[in-house]
């Protein structure tokens, strides 16, 4: 067997990994905009009027409290395995809860928001997949989510999906 690049190692892994979530984003995101009846030039402007919203908040207890979730999540990510998971989900349920204060609660609000958006306009055929990966041991998962993807390039969740497993394909393969 050859031997294979660490390169080329991370982006089969790369490629693996973010192709069920990169695939969903661009179906629904085009989903949400084309049934939304906003153009590309309101949902920038919506993101440019909460960032500057952001930027000017009241005092450094709001700083403080954005440090303290960032400085969480990092010491979450040093974990490994199920402990990770789990840190991860109590630090995003206690943002939810207010517990990092309101500036980082309303960001926790609008992510999941946007994820049960996402989620809700995802085809139907994805959707049994992606269950399937998050209930298969971890050991089948890489396998599942490489037929994610090959099933997407080859159009089995539609134009859209195919369309974004292509780009995805070529950002990895470098062309």
């Amino acid at each position: 067997m050859a031997a294979t690049s660490p390169h080329a190692t991370l982006g089969r892994k790369l490629l693996a990994t973010g192709a069920a979530l990169a695939i969903t984003s661009g179906v629904v995101g085009g989903a949400m905009l084309m049934g939304s009846g906003a153009s590309a030039d309101d949902s920038s402007a919506e993101t440019r009027s909460s960032v500057s919203a952001d930027a000017g908040a009241d005092g450094s207890s709001a700083d403080s409290d954005v440090a303290r979730f960032r400085a969480d999540m990092q010491d979450a990510r040093a974990l490994t395995g199920e402990a990770r998971t789990d840190a991860i989900k109590k630090i995003h349920q206690d943002a939810e809860a207010g517990k990092y204060g309101d500036k980082v609660q309303q960001r926790a609000e609008r992510r999941e928001h946007r994820r049960a958006a996402m989620w809700a306009h995802a085809p139907a055929g994805l959707k049994a997949d992606l269950k399937e990966v998050r209930d298969a041991a971890p050991a089948d998962r890489a396998a599942l989510k490489h037929e994610i993807f090959t099933k997407a390039l080859d159009g089995d969740y539609g134009d859209r999906a195919q369309k974004r497993a292509e780009r995805l394909k070529n950002l990895v393969d470098g062309e």
